[in-house]
């Protein structure tokens, strides 16, 4: 609550019948942006780990093209009622389960009308010996269910 009210955080808000859908929405926000370090878009059913903003910088830091990365997945579904407590990042489990966006297949939506699915690929990524855990796995596209990159992007 500090934040919204010390405006770090700015937002619309839409009634349902104003929105247009997730494009629109999506595009408004990034309207907000002021030359922030990093920009975030996310579906609004997204759940947060504990130390998640700490962890994504550290994450993209650890890309071998910093500063010009961004970190992109489809984000695990999350309800509004589910109030527990995420843990904290642990790479020495976690990243093994970690999809990547490694897979596309066109889906025919009538005449004229295809779109692209991109799918999770789970493959086991666990860090060898040597490696840096923290450093995420390389995926072939961006969903915009959730990426995060520097703001100069």
């Amino acid at each position: 609550r500090p934040f919204c009210e010390g405006g770090h955080v700015r937002m619309v808000r839409l009634e349902e019948r104003d929105a247009l859908g997730p494009y629109f929405s999506r595009f408004l926000n990034s309207r907000l942006y002021r030359a922030e370090t990093y920009f975030m878009q996310i579906d609004s059913h997204t759940n947060f780990r504990q130390d998640w903003d700490t962890t994504l910088v550290e994450q993209i830091k650890r890309t071998p093209n910093h500063p010009r990365s961004i970190i992109s997945n489809y984000p695990p579904d999350g309800k509004a009622e589910d109030t527990a407590v995420w843990p904290a990042f642990d790479p020495s489990k976690d990243r093994e389960n970690s999809p990547g966006l490694c897979s596309a297949t066109f889906e025919d939506h009538g005449p004229g009308s295809t779109a692209v699915r991109f799918e999770r690929t789970f493959a086991k990524m666990s860090a060898t010996e040597g490696e840096d855990p923290l450093k995420p796995p390389f995926s072939c596209f961006i969903a915009a269910g959730f990426f995060f990159g520097g703001g100069q992007l």
